[in-house]
């Protein structure tokens, strides 16, 4: 009987032995395995979580409509250069003043004087390769005026609903009192 008991012990044992090493690497893989699926639930969740807050965002924004079109004027998708020139035209012919020269310019610097030109025809300039990043568009043009009448321009330009800066301007005094100034103004918008 001896006997018996012992050989059971052994093939409990040899059983035991041969169940851990062939059972508890798949164990280990299972509990590996719930715990990246833990992971990826919590994941899942989270990101079902921002969706909805961004679902709620939507609905909040969609009740400000008058809002969006102001935002949606001050950076338009769709670029259109003769749209900014006429934009540029109507501000400054309603402020008193008269339009010499208008152009698109790339970033080449900025030439005060009647004899400017752009070194590059460039469209737009990108700040990134991604087609929704924002992208810079720069005009420079030559105004003649009074100086209140200017004053009256960059005041226009700065409460425009259109993202206007003024990156550089100079002026030149009149020759003789009869005169009116020159201005040359560098400009930067924005669109999408």
């Amino acid at each position: 009987m001896e006997k018996k008991l012992l050989i059971a012990i052994i093939l409990f044992g040899f059983s035991f032995v041969i169940g851990l090493v062939f059972c508890f690497p798949k164990f280990q893989e299972m509990l590996s395995a719930q715990k990246q699926l833990q992971a990826k639930e919590t994941e899942v969740e989270e990101k079902k979580a921002y969706f909805a807050e961004i679902d709620i965002l939507s609905e909040r924004l969609e009740q400000y409509p008058d809002e969006l079109a102001v935002i949606d004027f001050a950076l338009p998708d769709d670029f259109s250069l003769p749209f900014l020139f006429d934009f540029f035209e109507k501000i400054i012919f309603r402020n008193g003043l008269f339009l010499k020269n208008i152009s698109q310019v790339a970033d080449s610097g900025f030439k005060s004087g009647r004899g400017f030109t752009p070194k590059s025809d460039s469209d737009v300039e990108q700040k990134a390769s991604v087609d929704k990043q924002l992208k810079e568009i720069k005009i420079f043009f030559t105004l003649s005026g009074s100086y209140p009448a200017f004053k009256n321009l960059i005041y226009s330009m700065e409460k425009s609903a259109r993202l206007i800066n003024v990156e550089k301007l100079s002026f030149s005094l009149p020759k003789d009192e009869t005169s009116v100034l020159l201005f040359d103004i560098k400009t930067k918008t924005y669109n999408y």
